[in-house]
């Protein structure tokens, strides 16, 4: 049947805001994030800490455009690495509480997207429902 594709992009903050933000709104990671087309290095959020991690709030995607179920929920990340150490990014999904991670992939020296998809809901091991919006966060972690 008929399937849509929702793109939602950051638009508050999440339970965590370990990053360093450059450009945006000051104080407000998430709005170094949430550019479309993305901006590159005019706002970025940033960190050389292992472990490091930065939550975002989205809004439901019925604020987008009518959705009756949800078959799935893919997390990117657009980044690149600026010093010499290998770098490792990981996608997750939080509810306010806690995260879930991917291992995580390695970034270059030039801007590329990572994604993790999620087919079922992390936090929940169950099917995505709308409601599991009301809480979702969007979540990175610097792994390497």
């Amino acid at each position: 049947g008929d399937v849509k594709v929702v793109g939602l992009l950051p638009n508050g903050a999440g339970r965590v805001t370990g990053f360093t933000q450059t450009g945006g709104i000051s104080g407000s990671n998430y709005s170094s994030v949430n550019d479309a087309p993305p901006d590159g290095d005019n706002s970025y959020v940033a960190s050389n800490v292992v472990g490091t991690v930065d939550t975002y709030r989205i809004p439901p995607p019925n604020a987008i455009t009518p959705v009756s179920q949800v078959y799935g929920v893919s997390v990117y990340a657009l980044g690149r690495k600026d010093d010499s150490p290998s770098r490792f990014i990981s996608c997750g999904v939080g509810n306010g509480t806690t995260e879930n991670f991917d291992a995580g992939s390695p970034l270059g020296s030039s801007y590329a997207y990572v994604q993790r998809v999620f087919p079922t809901n992390p936090l929940t091991n169950q099917p995505w429902t709308l409601a599991d919006f009301d809480t979702l966060q969007l979540a990175i972690k610097l792994v390497t």
